[in-house]
């Protein structure tokens, strides 16, 4: 009998289109936590901080941007071999493809997302890869602070960055 009961419930949830799943309370859960211990201030005026606290939202280790080729600002002073490193592959995969969205790598330690996005390449690196709606939330963010503060590039005379 327990065999031909679950074959009607199984046959009855499909015609009727029925959903026994449920939200993922321990996730939800330690989401909430998560948020609960870390505060995103994003009122700040200091681009080092304002990077560092993109890293914590984000979840990533580093983000670098750059700018007709001159580096504009990176959150662990490694920009400058990123920035060289990363437009000289996005030219690659512009002249042997198209113009890329996203350029992901895989590498041993995590992820290296390349993303071109409003004249700027964004090159962010993380333990697992983002979306591209993360990315592009990122960069937008990264993009209206830079606006706000009137922060130009080393080629356009204001010097900023921990790698300068």
């Amino acid at each position: 009998m327990g065999i031909v009961s679950k074959a009607i419930g199984r046959i009855a949830s499909i015609v009727l289109d029925l959903d026994d799943t449920q939200l993922p309370q321990d996730q939800i859960a330690a989401l909430n936590d998560f948020l609960a211990k870390h505060k995103f201030e994003a009122a700040t005026k200091n681009l080092d901080d304002f990077l560092g606290m993109l890293k914590k939202k984000h979840l990533v280790d580093s983000i670098t941007v750059s700018s007709a080729g001159e580096m504009i600002a990176s959150s662990e002073g490694n920009g400058i071999s990123d920035n060289f490193s990363s437009v000289a592959l996005v030219e690659f995969v512009t002249k042997q493809l198209s113009k890329p969205d996203t350029i992901l790598l895989k590498m041993p330690n995590g992820w290296h997302m390349i993303f071109p996005f409003m004249q700027k390449i964004y090159i962010v690196k993380a333990g697992t890869n983002l979306s591209t709606i993360e990315l592009k939330a990122l960069a937008k963010e990264i993009d209206a602070f830079l606006k706000s503060k009137g922060i130009k590039n080393k080629k356009n005379g204001k010097i900023i960055g921990k790698a300068f």
